[in-house]
């Protein structure tokens, strides 16, 4: 049998990995690359995404972290924090963009859509309530974001949209929302009726089964169960705000037949963290990480050209994993292996007479 990883060894790999600025990455940046492999597709990618993500997750598990492996997460936290003012808002630092924005860097490394205004994405909630929760930006500043948040709503809708650019059309996608709610729940607010109507929509995203039916339209920018039940499960750890109870318990009803239909151990692996956090027991184990790195779908943020478009014919296309652009970090694996490593060891401690 393999040996476990330790998880001060993953954290240290996780930390080389953080560009120092002296390659094709800057300073505070984990490499990532954009892929399409039905086409051949794969370019370097300088996001904020995955850098806060990467934060993001360790962040979350310095409590159970030795003091030598906090220090190094902590480090980590502040390079990605000394990185964000290149992709803030050109209006202010009330949001930020999933690329660079002084100057503006969309698709970068490529050779068409680069050159292209079409192609250029506005700031998002996603980035923005990621960036605000690594940074960990005060109340007051939470604040006039919520009020910002109201202002870019469908005219019919309380829940709050992943955009904040006018020409985009209106979307909520789940796992934003859900790292949107991670963040707005931790302020001292009163929940007010978006809030409350948000909430309502990610319960009723797990609950209505469309997590199951039409993963790709509940969340456009992830766009698989996996990675759905990974968020949902992440926002209730972190809060266990009881407007989701109900998705929660279903999900654990569902915990097996899940598990038993991942069909790779990238997805078998957030869905065990998933359920960790909502009160599962563990399922088997994950010894190294190589196995799912070499898998077709290593990825935690997709995209789809056709989506925003909204004609029949492209919404066919646009669902269709081969059209997809899909992101992938190597750092950002290792936080998640580090996470489960922490999970499934504060699950198996619970079952202990």
């Amino acid at each position: 049998m393999k040996k476990r990883p330790a998880i001060s060894e993953l954290i240290h790999e996780i930390h080389a990995a953080q560009s120092d600025g002296r390659g094709e990455f800057d300073a505070g940046l984990f490499p990532s690359w954009r892929e399409n492999r039905t086409f051949f597709y794969s370019r370097p990618d300088q996001n904020i995404f995955c850098s806060l993500s990467v934060a993001f997750v360790l962040m979350h598990l310095e409590e159970d972290l030795e003091e030598r492996e906090r220090r190094v997460c902590q480090e980590i936290r502040e390079n990605v924090v000394a990185a964000l003012p290149k992709f803030e808002s050109l209006k202010g630092k009330d949001t930020y963009n999933f690329w660079k924005t002084r100057p503006s860097k969309h698709f970068p490394k490529g050779y068409f859509m680069h050159r292209f205004r079409h192609f250029q994405l506005p700031d998002d909630v996603d980035d923005t309530a990621l960036a605000f929760s690594v940074m960990r930006a005060p109340e007051a500043q939470i604040s006039a974001l919520k009020e910002k948040l109201k202002l870019h709503c469908a005219p019919d809708s309380k829940v709050y949209d992943t955009w904040f650019g006018k020409d985009m059309p209106k979307e909520n996608d789940f796992c934003a929302l859900c790292n949107l709610m991670c963040l707005l729940l931790g302020a001292s607010e009163v929940l007010n009726a978006y809030d409350l109507a948000t909430l309502a929509f990610i319960n009723e995203g797990i609950s209505s089964n469309s997590f199951l039916s039409e993963p790709f339209w509940l969340s456009r920018n992830y766009g698989n169960t996996a990675l759905i039940v990974y968020h949902f499960a992440r926002l209730w750890a972190m809060h266990r705000p009881a407007q989701l109870e109900t998705g929660r318990k279903y999900l654990l009803s569902r915990q097996t037949e899940l598990l038993a239909s991942a069909q790779t151990l990238w997805a078998k692996m957030l869905l065990q963290i998933g359920f960790m956090k909502l009160g599962g027991e563990p399922h088997g184990a994950f010894d190294e990480m190589q196995p799912f790195q070499q898998e077709a779908k290593p990825y935690f943020f997709v995209a789809s050209l056709f989506a925003p478009l909204g004609k029949k014919w492209t919404n066919a296309l646009a669902e269709k994993e081969w059209t997809w652009i899909n992101w992938v970090c190597p750092a950002l694996s290792l936080a998640l292996k580090v996470e489960y490593e922490i999970w499934r060891k504060r699950s198996l401690q619970k079952q202990l007479p």
